[in-house]
């Protein structure tokens, strides 16, 4: 797998054995990064798997990326690729927690990630996570956003996201959809 563009265009890209992972579509990452400007802005990528996503946010000048990666293997490679492209410490930091785990430290007030808000959060699960209701609760519940933040969720186009996400905490709010075949983007920021 290759970075795509940016400063990084080109450089491969260490990847885990073949069928453990759904990595983002070329397309979906070309798209993505022509609708969004993360230039010197916070980005968390959950679910980061390969980092096909965060990578590609590093590439196009973002201030820092997180990566939340549960899976040992894929954190360890995740760091490999970061040594390999020689990035500095403040540019990147992965983290090896399953995401509900990470939301219960944040609710707790506890200090694991290295910024508090992100610009951009994005989440690519395993399609079949979406079907659990935890997942879009625990997203609206993390307050990792501000109300300029804009969280996007990859989903099949087989299981339509709400409109709106909610939690006791905040309301987020469906406010872009794109569709790549069969897989889509929704993008939501918090109800003002």
């Amino acid at each position: 797998m290759r970075i795509i563009s940016g400063k990084y265009k080109g450089i491969r890209l260490s990847t885990p054995p073949k069928g453990r992972l759904r990595p983002a579509l070329q397309k979906v990452r070309e798209a993505l990064f022509n609708i969004i400007d993360v230039e010197n802005k916070l980005f968390i990528d959950i679910f980061a798997g390969t980092g096909s996503i965060g990578f590609e946010a590093i590439s196009h000048y973002a201030k820092h990326v997180t990566f939340i990666e549960k899976d040992k293997l894929h954190a360890k490679i995740l760091n490999e690729n970061i040594k390999n492209l020689q990035l500095e410490k403040e540019l990147s930091k992965v983290i090896a927690l399953p995401f509900e785990v990470l939301v219960k430290q944040l609710l707790k007030e506890n200090k694991v990630l290295p910024h508090e808000k992100y610009d951009y959060i994005f989440l690519g699960p395993p399609y079949a996570l979406w079907k659990e209701n935890w997942i879009q609760t625990d997203i609206a519940q993390s307050e990792l956003f501000t109300g300029e933040s804009v969280i996007i969720c990859e989903h099949t186009k087989y299981f339509d996201l709400p409109n709106m996400l909610t939690s006791s905490k905040s309301n987020l709010i469906l406010f872009n959809k794109k569709y790549y075949g069969e897989t889509v983007l929704s993008f939501y920021q918090k109800a003002q």
